[in-house]
């Protein structure tokens, strides 16, 4: 009795080209992934700076607008006096806006890494003051204009640009 073998295939397994191919697409697709997941965590990382910029300078303007607003004198200095006496100061120094008054200095805003300048102007004669802020935090930007009327202001002020603010607030 003779056994017929047949010609095919009778394996049940993987051939090598079959598991290279597969292994090949397994790493292509595993990379992809891991490009996708860095890349995320990249745009996280940047945006959260950028919020982080954005709500400061938010913070400080408002702050500045509030005591604009309400303010009895107010007027726009090169220097800060190393004594103050009833008065509060706002600038930016050392990379941050602060708030100096003779209780002492409070930080307005702040960022490890960051930096803010801050500029003060008076168009023209009048109770309104102009303010740009802006700030840096790495590769990231923020900028932000504003302009306050001061409600309580005793004189009208005289035009004016520099980037140290001197005010009186009502008491």
């Amino acid at each position: 009795m003779h056994r017929r073998r047949s010609k095919g295939k009778t394996s049940a397994g993987f051939s090598l080209i079959e598991m290279l191919i597969a292994i090949t697409l397994s790493g292509l697709l595993l990379g992809m992934v891991h490009s996708l997941f860095i890349y995320g965590a990249t745009t996280f990382a940047r945006n959260e700076k950028q919020t982080l910029l954005q709500q400061d300078i938010r913070f400080a303007a408002r702050v500045i607008s509030d005591a604009v607003r309400y303010a009895r004198q107010l007027d726009i200095l090169d220097a800060v006096p190393t004594t103050p006496s009833d008065t509060i100061y706002i600038f930016a120094k050392q990379g941050q806006i602060m708030r100096f008054s003779a209780s002492g200095d409070n930080i307005i805003a702040a960022l490890p890494e960051g930096t803010y300048n801050i500029e003060f102007h008076i168009p023209s004669v009048g109770k309104e003051l102009k303010f740009t802020i802006t700030g840096s935090f790495g590769q990231e930007n923020y900028s932000l204009s504003s302009s306050v009327i001061g409600l309580n202001l005793e004189n009208d002020l005289p035009v004016a640009h520099g980037d140290i603010l001197r005010l009186q607030e009502v008491n």
